[in-house]
C-alpha cells in the first residue's frame, strides 16, 4: 500500500492532514479483497454513487411530471423577485421517491410505458429543440472525472441565489459566465425563461448553476493542497 494525504475536517477552515494507506495497484486491491476484478466492481459501484444514480433519479422525474404534468409542491420562500412576484422553490420534503409515488397514486401513468422511455432514454437519444435543432443526448453512464452529486431536492442557499440574480441584473457578465460553465464544467446551461431574465424562474437553476461552479475551482484547490500536503510529508 501507498501512503497519501488527505483533508479531514477542519478547524477555521484550516483542515487536518490525515495519512492514509492506500492501495497501489488494482492487483493488490483485488488480491486483498480475494476476488479478481473486484477493484473495477467498486471502482463502478462509487462512480455510480458519486452521480449516475442521481442522473437516473432525475431521468425517471422529469419523465413521469412531463407525462402526468403534475407539478412539484411548491413552498414560498418568503423572498420576491425584481418584480415582486414571491420566489417559490420545490418543497425539500417532496423527495423524488414521494413525488413518482403520488403521481402513480393518482393513476395516470402506467408503470410498464414508464419503464419503458426510461430505458430508452437512458441508452442515449436524440430531440428536437424548440428552434428546430437536433439535440443528441448521451447514455447515462458513470464518469470517472465527476464529483459527488445526490439526488432528490435540496434547499439552495441564499448566497447563490444572491450571485444568480446578481448575473441576472447583469451586475455580472451572465454569457461569460455561461460560457466558462460550458467550457469547465461541460454543463450547456440554458435560462428557462430567457426573454424575462428577472422572472423568479430564472433564479434557482442559475443559483445552482453558481454552486455547481463554485464546488468545482474549491475541488482543485483541493487537491492542490492534498498534492503540496504529499510533498511536504515526502520530505
Amino acid at each position: 500500500m501507498i501512503e497519501v494525504i488527505k483533508e479531514v475536517l477542519s478547524v477555521n477552515d484550516k483542515p487536518f492532514l490525515v495519512p492514509m494507506k492506500f492501495y497501489e495497484s488494482v492487483e493488490e486491491a483485488d488480491l486483498a479483497a480475494g476476488k479478481k476484478g473486484a477493484c473495477l466492481e467498486e471502482c463502478n459501484l462509487n462512480l455510480a454513487y458519486r452521480g449516475t444514480y442521481a442522473d437516473a433519479r432525475s431521468l425517471i422525474v422529469s419523465i413521469v411530471q412531463d407525462w402526468s404534468q403534475v407539478p412539484f409542491t411548491m413552498v414560498d420562500t418568503g423572498e420576491k423577485d425584481a418584480a415582486g412576484k414571491p420566489i417559490l422553490e420545490r418543497d425539500p420534503k417532496d423527495t423524488d421517491a414521494k413525488y413518482v409515488k403520488r403521481v402513480f397514486a393518482l393513476g395516470k401513468l402506467s408503470f410498464d410505458e414508464v419503464q419503458a422511455e426510461v430505458t430508452r432514454m437512458a441508452r442515449g437519444h436524440k430531440y428536437k429543440d424548440a428552434a428546430g435543432n437536433e439535440i443528441e443526448e448521451p447514455a447515462l453512464a458513470v464518469d470517472i472525472k465527476a464529483t459527488e452529486r445526490k439526488g432528490g431536492p435540496k434547499k439552495l442557499a441564499q448566497k447563490w441565489k444572491d450571485y444568480a440574480l446578481s448575473y441576472l441584473k447583469g451586475e455580472k457578465n451572465l454569457d461569460k459566465f455561461i460560457a466558462a460553465c460550458k467550457r469547465e464544467l461541460g454543463v450547456d446551461f440554458k435560462l428557462p425563461v430567457p426573454d424575462n431574465k428577472l422572472d423568479a424562474t430564472n433564479v434557482e437553476p442559475l443559483g445552482w448553476l453558481s454552486k455547481a461552479w463554485d464546488d468545482h475551482y474549491a475541488e482543485k484547490q483541493r487537491l492542490a493542497r492534498e498534492a503540496e500536503a504529499a510533498k511536504m510529508f515526502a520530505n
